[in-house]
């Protein structure tokens, strides 16, 4: 995997909690299988093998990758000095966006605006990095938690499908989140892009705890081939090794299992199949 900031390298102030590297050896998919989208979306992961990572805007909590900032100045003028170093930094990067004269407009912009108005839009402009840039695939340590069977797999008539996360495995990069009490808070002026998103992406409400969440994150600086992952705009193409089973939900109905049990069945290679506790197909439950 070649990048300048490469997931599989630990940041030097923490080391990053992967998969792979905490002994997790599959992670898991919740989803629904009763109308024909839903169904699609399967398909699209077993027969296609890739998969939707979501924006901050799709996701289900919406206070997720929506950090609070806190200024650091001690002074009104030492304030504003630090939104204006924050602002000067991301139009840094989107220089080939501007003309001149419009850095200068903004720049005035800078300095006519009240302390308010300054702060709200370091706010939008973290919120909308994060929603341009950081797309996120949600995946779980346990698919036996009751509540996320019946709220992302249609009231357990849905599906759960397991991947590898091992070392080898794509997955096996995907980064556990931490829980806390309080939405998460960035320091003005902001680190480093990277430190951003990871604060923002990896940290969670305490109400979610439960659902032992890892996730896959796209970072716009990193080639994730040598992972075995290609991404075409918000799907990533992953190999077809990565999966390793399939768990239905106890109410799914018949006629669904069957067609859950034909495409586990046309998958190279075949794939097992339980319910909960139970085989249906294969050599026994993980």
């Amino acid at each position: 995997m070649s990048t300048s900031s490469s997931p599989t390298a630990p940041d030097d102030s923490e080391e990053r909690r992967f998969a792979a590297t905490e002994g997790i050896a599959t992670l898991y998919k919740f989803k629904p299988f009763s109308t024909d989208e839903h169904r699609r979306q399967v398909r699209e992961i077993l027969v296609d093998h890739k998969l939707y990572f979501a924006r901050a805007s799709q996701l289900n909590d919406g206070r997720d990758l929506r950090p609070q900032l806190r200024f650091r100045g001690s002074s009104e003028t030492e304030t504003r000095q630090l939104l204006r170093a924050d602002a000067e930094q991301v139009w840094g990067r989107r220089t080939p966006l501007y003309s001149a004269q419009e850095l200068q407009k903004l720049r005035q912009r800078l300095a006519t605006s009240t302390l308010e108005q300054l702060e709200q839009d370091a706010l939008q402009r973290t919120h909308q990095r994060l929603e341009d840039h950081y797309w996120v695939l949600s995946l779980t340590a346990s698919r036996d938690y009751v509540a996320m069977w019946d709220d992302y797999a249609d009231g357990r008539r849905g599906v759960c499908i397991h991947f590898r996360s091992d070392g080898d495995s794509p997955f096996g990069i995907s980064q556990r989140v931490l829980y806390q009490d309080n939405v998460p808070v960035l320091l003005v002026p902001l680190g480093t892009e990277r430190e951003v998103a990871d604060v923002s992406t990896l940290t969670k409400l305490r109400r979610w705890q439960l659902e032992r969440e890892y996730r896959l994150i796209r970072y716009p600086d990193v080639d994730f081939s040598d992972a075995h992952l290609r991404f075409e705009g918000q799907h990533a193409h992953f190999p077809s090794w990565a999966i390793s089973g399939i768990t239905v939900g106890l109410s799914m109905p018949v006629d669904h299992v069957r067609e859950v049990l034909k495409l586990a069945d046309a998958h190279d290679p075949p794939l097992p199949v339980w319910r909960p506790n139970s085989v249906i197909e294969g050599v026994g439950p993980e």
